[in-house]
């Protein structure tokens, strides 16, 4: 049997009013919409194997809300919930998200998400056809290192000399009976940063604009970004929406010229769908009395701060708000030091961070789908060592939990290293930790290879 195949689309454009998610100097909501936002949606099946990838146009989404995501594409589509890859633009000019108490505004639009994307899904499924799947890589150059080197050390920069991407993998979906692509995804491996913090309207940056030129050249075919790794990429120049104009027409581009490569790619040889939960290496735990001290120092820190706004705030003839937030770095230090030592108290011995790594493998092509943010150079690591003809890395999927960076570029600190980097049980992941995530993702390549 044929490689089945539908594609769906549900806008999820967030409403002025909604907080944006991305960058932690925005305090106030957003002020209008400059672009929208989509849930794009492909569904494959073949014989009894189902599986979907869900691209939004958003910065992430955790772990729990993946979960429950998942839960619902099963629920309205019949796609099992462990087959569904969920991939994010990483745009930081979407809404933050989330479903527990707080905000009625963010609870409300996520609950309104979820059900548009599993309906996007929904819709996939019912209008699925016998298709084929091609590839190409086509140039691309959007991106520039940011890890810049200073004499105090690295910050966000840019650094031209430093390893980025410069070509999309592009895959094109193509119906049996002829005609234009359904859809065309592309991957690569970008912040969605070309605005930065004092940015107020809701935009999907660059990939937005891609996606519209794609859609806007071929009539009747969508168009989806899929995030590579490019944890320590920015798209260069940027700064106005003109900056995003130009890198999501020239990804656009890119992807157009590969789809009219990729179309006259051979069918589809076997649909297989492989996933596993691992463990990244984390450092270790102190000892109880250390972490007690660690977090009083922390609780000092962030009392400090709060001193500080209320002494401003009466300086300025204004009420001092005490539920204003903290400083990210104070609020994300202060937590780390209360789950140390919670972990310390209760005698954790598993010291490792959950992640899932995914395969989605057709034909000669697998998509290796990665959680968390991870340096590009990892992810052409992976598809230097996968036994699969064409591998595609992808980040920002299933489940974000922070930076992941290469154990090179370690000793020089910055922001991906000392401040973001992922962490559990209070504890930041090993500097090896790339080598650990490299070793389980060739291992996943390898079992799905076989299994296809």
């Amino acid at each position: 049997m044929g490689l089945m195949i539908g594609v769906g689309r549900a806008d999820i454009t967030a409403p002025v009013g909604a907080h944006l998610s991305g960058y932690a100097a925005r305090k106030t909501p957003a002020v209008g919409i400059c672009d929208d936002l989509c849930a794009t949606a492909l569904y494959l099946e073949q014989g009894d194997v189902r599986a979907a990838v869900i691209a939004l146009d958003l910065l992430h989404l955790g772990p729990d809300e993946t979960d429950e995501l998942r839960r619902r594409c099963e629920r309205q589509s019949g796609v099992p919930a462990a087959n569904v890859l969920i991939a994010c633009s990483h745009t930081h000019g979407g809404p933050a998200l989330g479903l527990g108490p707080g905000d009625d505004v963010r609870v409300a639009y996520t609950d309104c998400l979820f059900w548009r994307a599993a309906g996007a899904l929904t819709e996939a499924r019912h209008t699925a056809r016998e298709c084929r799947i091609g590839h190409a890589r086509k140039e691309a150059l959007v991106a520039c290192n940011r890890r810049e080197r200073t004499p105090e050390g690295v910050i966000l920069g840019v650094n031209p000399d430093g390893p980025r991407p410069t070509v999309a993998d592009v895959l094109a979906v193509t119906p049996l009976s002829g005609g234009a692509p359904l859809a065309v995804g592309f991957v690569y491996g970008c912040h969605g940063t070309t605005l930065g913090g004092d940015n107020y309207l809701v935009t999907a940056d660059y990939q937005g604009v891609a996606r519209r030129f794609v859609e806007g050249q071929m009539p009747g075919t969508r168009g989806f970004f899929l995030p590579g790794c490019g944890a320590n990429q920015n798209p260069y120049p940027r700064g106005t929406f003109e900056h995003a104009r130009q890198h999501g027409t020239r990804l656009g581009a890119a992807a157009l010229a590969g789809a009219l490569d990729a179309a006259v790619a051979s069918d589809a040889a076997s649909l297989v769908v492989q996933s596993a939960r691992v463990g990244l290496p984390l450092q270790d735990l102190p000892s109880i009395d250390d972490c007690r001290a660690q977090l009083a120092e922390a609780e000092a820190a962030a009392e400090a701060e709060r001193a500080a706004a209320r002494a401003a705030a009466e300086e300025a003839g204004q009420e001092y708000d005490p539920t204003a937030p903290l400083d990210w770095f104070t609020e994300r230090s202060l937590k780390a030091a209360r789950a140390r030592l919670e972990a310390a108290e209760r005698g954790e011995i598993d010291l490792t961070l959950p992640v899932e790594i995914q395969v989605i493998g057709f034909g000669d092509v697998a998509l290796v789908a990665l959680g968390g943010e991870v340096f590009f150079e990892i992810g052409e690591e992976v598809r230097r060592r996968s036994p699969w003809p064409i591998t595609i890395p992808m980040a920002y999927c299933n489940g974000s939990v922070g930076y992941i960076p290469t154990h090179a570029e370690v000793p020089f600190g910055g922001y991906e290293v000392d401040m973001a980097r992922a962490q559990w049980h209070g504890l930041q992941i090993r500097d090896d930790a790339d080598e650990a995530l490299i070793g389980h993702a060739v291992a996943l390549l390898e079992r799905a290879r076989r299994a296809g």
